[in-house]
C-alpha cells in the first residue's frame, strides 16, 4: 500500500544526506514558509480574501451574547470530537501502515529515530485519504440542504482533528498525552482562525513548541488544564466557527461551495499540521542535541 514510502525516503535520504544538511535546511525552510503570506497557497488565501468582508460582518450580525452561549456546549463538544478523533489515530493503525511502507518499528516513539525524509513522506500520506473522505461525505450531504450544516460540521472537526493525530503520530507523538493533546488543539485553532487572529495563534504555538523543547511546559497552563482556560480557548473557536464555516455556507447555501470550502479547510490542516509537527521534532531534536 505504501511500498513507495521506502523508496522515495532512502532516494531523499540518501540525496539530501550527500548534498546538504536536511534538517537544518528543513528547520530554515519551514521558517521562510511561516513568514510568507500564501502559506497554503494561492486558492486558500483567494478564498479567505474574498470572504474576508463577509468575516467581518459576522462580528456585526452575530451579537457576542450567542458566542458566549454556544461557547460551553460547543467547547463540550469539541473535546468530545478530539477523543473520538484520537481512535484513528492509535498506535497500531499507524505502526501498521509504517510497515506497510517498509518501516518495521515497535511502537511509536520509535518513529522518532527514523529519518525525517521517512516521516515527512508517511505524514503526507495522510492527506489524500482525509481529504477524499470529507469530498465524499459533503457531496453525500448535498440533498440536506441548509441542515447539512448541523451534520457537517462535527464531522469536518473530527476529521480535522484526526488529520493533525495521525500526522503528530508520523513524528512519533502519541495521540493520548498531555502535551500532544494540547499541540494539536493548538494547530486546530490556527487552522480555524484567519487574519490577525490567525497570527496570534502561531505565535502561540511557536511558543509551546519551544517550552515542550526545553520540558518548559506547564499543564496548568494549558487549554485543558482550568475551565477558564478551556472556555477562552473555545471561545476563539466558536469565533472562527461562525466565520469560516456557518456564516459562510448558510449564507451561500451551497453544498457546491461547501464541498470546496471543506477541501481546501481540509488541506490547510494538513498543511499547517504537517509543518509545526515537523518544527516541533527539529526544534526537540535539536535541543535534544546540546544536552
Amino acid at each position: 500500500m505504501l511500498e513507495w514510502v521506502k523508496i522515495k525516503g532512502i532516494y531523499t535520504y540518501i540525496f539530501n544526506k550527500l548534498l546538504l544538511n536536511t534538517e537544518e535546511n528543513s528547520l530554515r525552510e519551514i521558517n521562510r514558509w511561516q513568514s510568507r503570506i500564501l502559506r497554503t497557497g494561492i486558492a486558500p488565501a483567494a478564498i479567505n480574501l474574498a470572504f474576508s468582508p463577509l468575516d467581518e460582518l459576522t462580528d456585526i450580525v452575530i451579537p457576542k451574547k450567542w458566542i458566549d452561549k454556544a461557547t460551553l456546549p460547543v467547547a463540550k463538544v469539541i473535546f468530545d470530537l478530539q477523543k473520538i478523533s484520537r481512535k484513528f489515530a492509535l498506535e497500531k493503525s499507524v505502526l501498521a501502515i509504517a510497515k506497510k511502507g517498509g518501516i518495521p518499528l515497535n511502537k511509536l516513539a520509535d518513529l522518532k529515530e527514523v529519518p525525517l525524509e521517512y516521516k515527512d513522506v508517511l505524514a503526507k500520506s495522510f492527506f489524500g485519504k482525509n481529504v477524499l473522505y470529507t469530498t465524499v461525505q459533503s457531496l453525500g450531504l448535498s440533498t440536506a440542504g441548509i441542515a447539512s450544516i448541523l451534520v457537517d460540521l462535527p464531522l469536518i472537526i473530527t476529521q480535522s482533528l484526526k488529520l493533525i493525530f495521525q500526522t503528530g503520530a508520523a513524528y512519533g507523538y502519541s495521540p493520548d498525552t498531555d502535551e500532544n493533546k494540547e499541540f494539536a488543539l493548538r494547530v486546530f485553532s490556527i487552522t480555524i482562525a484567519s487574519g490577525h487572529e490567525q497570527e496570534k495563534q502561531i505565535k502561540k504555538i511557536d511558543c509551546l513548541i519551544r517550552d515542550l523543547a526545553k520540558q518548559k511546559f506547564k499543564r496548568a497552563s494549558g487549554v485543558l488544564a482550568s475551565k477558564k482556560n478551556t472556555l477562552s480557548f473555545a471561545h476563539s473557536i466558536v469565533r472562527g466557527l461562525f466565520k469560516k464555516h456557518i456564516f459562510r455556507e448558510a449564507l451561500f447555501l451551497g453544498i457546491a461551495v461547501g464541498t470546496v470550502l471543506n477541501y481546501y479547510f481540509v488541506k490547510e490542516t494538513s498543511i499547517y499540521s504537517y509543518m509545526f509537527y515537523r518544527k516541533r521534532f527539529l526544534i526537540e531534536k535539536k535541543e535534544g542535541s546540546k544536552k
